[in-house]
């Protein structure tokens, strides 16, 4: 009975350990821990902003005798900076302040909003350091850069504040103020809303596999965007967004998620159509299609407006609209619309 016992237990293991690998195949790539040297060299590879990636660095006590006890550091800090934004700030309590070193992790998620180009290198800046009970700098601060290289399925472009680069225009709702002012929200026909913006940059891409990802940190700009999304619902065209242009041709712009092409028509494709979805809060995602682009395209010229309403002959040249498909989008595709019916 012992050797059968034996023979079983061990086809037992076998298959366990074939299930395992099964199992570990199945559940995709595994996570990919970057650990930094601070020496010049370093680069995180194939960024895509995933949670299950991460970033590591060994904080180094000044004292390597009596470790952070030496030095009097209770805490690890770490921040990533670029273009002097700061994306990353890391607090850590150190448990054995004896210990000589401590690894300070980042998830790769906490970059998400890194500026940067499909397949190529973003360089940020990254400082580590240790502070005592009080916040003074007791581990001395370690600062060196490393490129962090997007993979071809994500470009980022993050607005900080209106004074930004990339835009091109901004007008709060506020800034005429007045009688005027108030009285044009109350016009139907109105084809510009109170607050406006204008973002306009070059994308690098890696054909339709790349996603364009655009974010607002500025609280003013944000307001502005979201202006254009009132009261719609998931799925509903946004025509105060949708003056918005990928290489000087408009944008289909959806609410929270992508919907019809025009009315009753049938929904877009990931594949096959190329246009935006509003996600709310300042964050808008572009979807490049085959109708636009292919394997080859290197670049986009992208120019996103928030605020001016979408007219109908804009509609019917760049996105094959009839004249009645574009009614209803907004009352000024509707009054301009009547307007070019008229023979006046």
């Amino acid at each position: 009975m012992r050797p059968i016992f034996r023979k079983f237990a061990t086809l037992f293991l076998v298959l366990a350990v074939v299930t395992s690998g099964l199992g570990a195949f199945a559940g995709g790539v595994a996570a990919e821990t970057t650990t930094l040297a601070g020496d010049g060299t370093d680069e995180v590879t194939d960024f895509n902003a995933s949670a299950s990636d991460h970033i590591e660095y060994n904080l180094t006590a000044d004292d390597g005798t009596n470790g952070f006890d030496g030095d009097g550091t209770t805490t690890a800090r770490l921040n990533i900076t670029y273009d002097g934004n700061e994306y990353v700030s890391v607090t850590d309590s150190i448990d054995d302040t004896t210990a000589t070193s401590y690894i300070i992790n980042v998830s790769q998620d906490e970059l998400e909003k890194l500026p940067g180009d499909a397949t190529e290198s973003t360089a940020v800046n990254v400082t580590a350091w240790g502070e005592d009970s009080e916040g003074n700098e007791t581990t001395t601060a370690d600062s060196f850069s490393a490129d962090v290289t997007f993979n071809e399925f994500r470009s980022v472009r993050t607005v900080h504040t209106t004074n930004d680069s990339i835009v091109n225009n901004f007008e709060a709702a506020d800034d005429d103020g007045g009688l005027f002012a108030s009285l044009s929200s109350f016009n139907v026909f109105s084809s510009t809303l109170d607050s406006s913006a204008e973002l306009e940059d070059t994308v690098g891409v890696s054909g339709t596999t790349t996603d364009i990802q655009v974010y607002s940190e500025d609280s003013d700009l944000t307001d502005a965007f979201d202006a254009a999304a009132e009261d719609a619902n998931s799925g509903d065209r946004l025509g105060y967004l949708m003056t918005s242009t990928l290489d000087g041709q408009i944008l289909r712009v959806y609410n929270e998620e992508p919907g019809a092409k025009y009315p009753g028509g049938d929904n877009v494709t990931e594949t096959d159509d190329t246009y935006a979805v509003y996600d709310g809060n300042g964050q808008l995602t572009v979807n490049l299609g085959e109708d636009r682009y292919d394997a080859d395209t290197t670049e986009v010229d992208m120019t996103i407006v928030s605020g001016e309403d979408v007219g109908s002959s804009a509609l019917q040249e760049d996105l094959d609209y009839s004249i009645f498909q574009a009614w209803g989008l907004s009352f000024g595709s509707l009054s301009e619309t009547l307007s070019d019916l008229l023979p006046f």
